[in-house]
């Protein structure tokens, strides 16, 4: 019979997931306290509990959440996005500078700046676009 050890269990694992989201809630409330002004702990929950207004009220709703909830989703999405690429590969090593996502990115975001210098503001578009033909072309010649 073969001996597992604590790392191969379930509760390891809970036990990873539950401190790393600890290090999120944490890491998202010094976010929201964190910055020119200082606001307390406490003077978020008022504000977000409807109970401040005021100076702190108005930075808290409209830069400092906003901005934290922002993070948090963009985060997320950039796991997805290395898992799913991963998965798509069948590589655990698979990340888009390696496999050349990023310089098709980079290729066509200078190529619109070198050639239609006006139309700097469409670079995102069209890196993203760059990004996507060169992960196609990797997928058809894996």
């Amino acid at each position: 019979m073969e001996k597992t050890s604590f790392r191969d269990t379930a509760a390891f694992k809970i036990l990873v997931l539950a401190v790393l989201a600890a290090a999120v809630a944490a890491a998202f409330i010094i976010g929201n306290i964190v910055g020119t002004m200082d606001i307390s702990a406490s003077d978020i929950i008022e504000t977000i509990s409807g109970n401040h207004t005021g100076t702190n009220n108005k930075v808290i709703w409209n830069i400092r959440l906003p901005r934290m909830i922002l993070a948090a989703l963009v985060g997320i999405n950039l796991a997805l996005a290395g898992s799913i690429l991963q998965e798509v590969m069948k590589n655990p090593l698979a990340d888009p500078s390696i496999i050349g996502i990023s310089s098709g990115a980079g290729l066509f975001g200078i190529l619109i700046l070198v050639v239609f210098p006006q139309w700097q503001n469409l670079v995102p578009i069209v890196a993203f676009a760059g990004a996507m033909l060169a992960a196609a072309i990797i997928y058809l010649l894996a």
